[in-house]
């Protein structure tokens, strides 16, 4: 067993090499900015609101270490990687070793985050618990569902809302708090399970023919509005609705799915609020920039959810030169940036004058009245230029790797 644990521990390692250092170097920042620096952890508003961004992106980025899919060209989905059924290894081995260690490195950060960096009113048995049980739901939702491809994403997201609301529900506030842990440790030990016995078919050849997550996927596929009946202007109309198709509605999904499905509960929960309505006003902003950044890694390629990074067959023979091709691949990302955009601010023209406290933001407002004289028009300037300057780095962020991505040397981009 030590050494499928050390071998399987090893490919994650030399997988999500690059995301591990990352998630060091986060908790490294959030020790020295809270130790190092006190005068900074003094202030506590201006801590905390990076504290939690802080932990956010530590999450993120340990959820994303331990996802442990891999590509199937032969089944054209993303699950539990085939290669590893070869190994000399129990089926419970494969399964348990990347679910153990990805609870453990969670757990793990949580309890440092707790210990170290939270006040001690803010600390709570529930945060590493809820994350160890969330990461174990996430592995068997990307595992057991390859069929529904990036819908998973859909079905995490309203996990995750599930998880950060679970003590607000009224059947889980009635139960004691034993009751309420067993309940989901029951949940993680169903996943677990279920894990187990899908991978074990398919290892076993038995395989999965998808029965209603594959018809689910085919019935929302078809609500895709199709161009079937009518001709492409030209080859570059033609290949920019592919691109669309296969990559640029990626990141508005995302983001209105968070907006619907995180954001808007929890700014109906904590309306009127004047602390909550300034995070929410801050996540919200930079929600699109912070999710262009891994949906740009993946943009970059040839083709948006394969491991590949040679030019596929099909575009290759369009007749289309270098030059399109490239052209094509920032005008979707523009069109993606701009309908994200959109939902963030109708989002926000909805949330600001019906449910924000919009007296916590009175001091930036008075603040800008003072500097430029008392005149309105300048901050309604301030206001246009910000987001235009995020819009432009949400771009950014989306095409800023595709002289890597197109370039096909795997290792620039590792």
């Amino acid at each position: 067993m030590r050494s499928t644990v050390v071998t399987l521990t090893w490919d994650i390692w030399i997988r999500n090499r690059t995301l591990v250092r990352l998630a060091i170097g986060i908790v490294v920042v959030a020790f020295l900015i809270n130790f190092v620096l006190p005068d900074i952890r003094e202030s506590k508003p201006d801590a905390g609101l990076l504290n939690f961004h802080l932990a956010a992106a530590a999450m993120f980025l340990i959820l994303a270490i331990f996802s442990y899919t891999e590509f199937n060209p032969q089944r054209g989905t993303t699950g539990f990687p085939h290669r590893l059924f070869v190994l000399p290894v129990t089926t419970f081995q494969l399964v348990a070793v990347p679910m153990i260690l990805g609870v453990a490195v969670i757990e793990l950060a949580m309890l440092a985050w707790m210990a170290f960096v939270l006040p001690p009113e803010e600390r709570s048995v529930w945060i590493p618990i809820q994350a160890g049980v969330y990461m174990v739901l996430q592995q068997t939702v990307l595992w057991t569902l390859p069929g529904l491809k990036s819908l998973r994403l859909l079905v995490i997201g309203l996990m995750g809302v599930f998880m950060i609301m679970f003590r607000l529900f009224p059947f889980v506030r009635r139960l004691p708090d034993t009751s309420a842990m067993s309940l989901l440790g029951g949940a993680a030990l169903a996943a677990f399970l279920i894990s187990w016995m899908y991978v074990g078919r398919e290892r076993s050849g038995a395989g999965w023919t998808g029965g209603s997550a594959q018809n689910l996927a085919a019935s929302v596929s078809e609500w895709i509005p199709a161009r079937r009946d009518k001709v492409f202007r030209s080859p570059q109309a033609a290949l920019f609705w592919f691109e669309w198709r296969r990559s640029g509605s990626v990141l508005p999904i995302l983001v209105g799915a968070l907006l619907f499905l995180v954001i808007g509960p929890l700014s109906w929960f904590l309306q009127g609020n004047g602390e909550s309505t300034q995070n929410l006003l801050l996540a919200v902003v930079v929600m699109p920039m912070m999710l262009a950044l891994p949906v740009g890694k993946a943009f970059s390629k040839t083709d948006f959810w394969s491991r590949e990074l040679s030019l596929p067959g099909f575009i290759a023979v369009r007749p289309l030169n270098s030059v399109d091709m490239v052209a094509v691949k920032m005008k979707v990302a523009g069109v993606s940036t701009a309908i994200s955009w959109l939902l963030v601010l109708a989002f926000l023209s909805l949330w600001l004058p019906l449910l924000a406290n919009t007296d916590s933001l009175a001091m930036v407002r008075g603040i800008l009245w003072m500097i430029y004289s008392h005149r309105l028009y300048p901050q309604y300037a301030i206001a246009a230029l910000g987001i235009i300057a995020c819009f432009l780095l949400t771009w950014r962020f989306l095409v800023g790797g595709l002289w890597l991505g197109l370039s096909g040397n795997s290792r620039m981009i590792a």
